[in-house]
């Protein structure tokens, strides 16, 4: 993902603007060397919850509105057919 070597930090649900709303994923990840960050939101799903598109999308949005680099998503969910559950394409 290209993340720099450097100092990670992460945060649990922060808060973000979207539209007329907020969103708030399940957490951050920001890598830091010299002058560059390297930026990941984080979405969890597990049991019975699958990962939403609509959310994921949003989460996409938010993502480029600010300039990060990756949105991971983790869940328990199998790709059909080589796809990610989440995928757009």
């Amino acid at each position: 993902m290209d993340a720099p070597a450097g100092k990670i930090e992460t945060f649990v649900e922060v808060e973000f603007p979207l539209g007329d709303g907020k969103v708030r994923p399940d957490g951050l990840i920001q890598v830091r060397r010299g002058n560059r960050t390297w930026s990941a939101l984080v979405e969890v799903k597990t049991g019975r919850n699958g990962l939403q598109v609509p959310q994921v999308e949003c989460y996409l949005d938010v993502a480029r509105e600010n300039g990060f680099d990756a949105v991971i998503t983790i869940s328990t969910e199998l790709p059909t057919r080589g796809r990610s559950p989440s995928d757009r394409r």
